[in-house]
């Protein structure tokens, strides 16, 4: 504005000295006509203002559509650890009442306790649930408490991790080997695991990967449990050991009903079966 009332005084002065009404009428007209190109300038920069606060705006909306998709997340998740925390505690809960309920009928009179063949079937699913973990976890209390990540663990599990994005295997089994073995109980150890299965598998290790993912699934806590009992049938398949790959499927389906990876056991469940009959 101030432009303006500039301009207007220039052509007040510029009429005053100008001699004769042609001479003035064409300066007035050259200056109407640098007014207009000075408002037209104007008129693109507030365009370009108002274009930079859309922007912003859509920017804004985005951030808190992405906010609100997480948040939906966490909360998923929190929801299916309880599930799981749940379903643990009857599995636990039903082998002790079977076991208790076994050996008062030794005691009360007989030799040999007998169980139908649907609790002789429960009984393999649960121990074998039990020994999946490969003896790690013997006793209730016996799962590592795991840490809050640092700079340097977080940069080591970043640094592994790229090298698998960019399928530079050898190396990143070693990279995910180095980080496990250094950082025990660090809360990426169970996907350094878990990745260190996934390398080992496609390198055709399956004795190898199915440790790993069986030091993946030993952590009741991880996101990446569902995933490795998933791959732990997946390992037992390539070995040759369908009865085994058959219970890791039926207790990935029992303990994370609702998970993508649940969808896929049942898959390969039913496939075990077809073939199976």
């Amino acid at each position: 504005m101030q432009k303006l009332r500039n301009l207007l005084m220039g052509i007040m002065v510029l009429f005053c000295l100008v001699p004769n009404a042609k001479a003035a009428d064409e300066t007035i007209e050259r200056a109407l006509l640098n007014m207009q190109n000075q408002v037209n300038s104007l008129e693109q920069e507030i365009a370009a203002y108002r274009g930079k606060i859309e922007v912003l705006e859509h920017e804004k909306d985005q951030l808190s559509l992405e906010n609100r998709e997480l948040k939906a997340k966490l909360q998923e998740q929190e929801h299916t650890l309880k599930n799981e925390e749940q379903a643990l505690k009857s599995q636990q809960n039903a082998l002790k009442n079977q076991t208790s309920s076994v050996n008062m009928h030794r005691d009360q009179g007989g030799g040999t306790a007998t169980l139908t063949t649907k609790n002789t079937e429960d009984n393999h699913k649960r121990a074998d649930f039990v020994k999946m973990d490969a003896n790690h976890q013997d006793k209730k209390d016996s799962e590592v408490k795991l840490k809050a990540s640092t700079a340097a663990s977080k940069k080591a599990y970043d640094e592994a991790y790229a090298l698998l994005e960019k399928n530079e295997l050898d190396k990143a089994l070693l990279a995910f080997s180095s980080f496990a073995a250094k950082y025990p109980d660090d809360v990426l150890t169970p996907n350094s695991y878990y990745w260190l299965g996934q390398v080992q598998y496609l390198k055709k290790n399956y004795d190898k990967a199915r440790v790993s993912f069986l030091n993946t699934a030993k952590f009741k806590s991880s996101p990446k449990r569902a995933d490795a009992l998933f791959k732990l049938g997946q390992t037992s398949e390539a070995l040759g050991d369908k009865d085994k790959a058959k219970r890791f499927y039926e207790v990935l389906i029992a303990s994370y009903p609702n998970s993508s990876s649940a969808a896929l056991g049942k898959k390969a469940l039913e496939k075990l079966e077809a073939k199976g009959q």
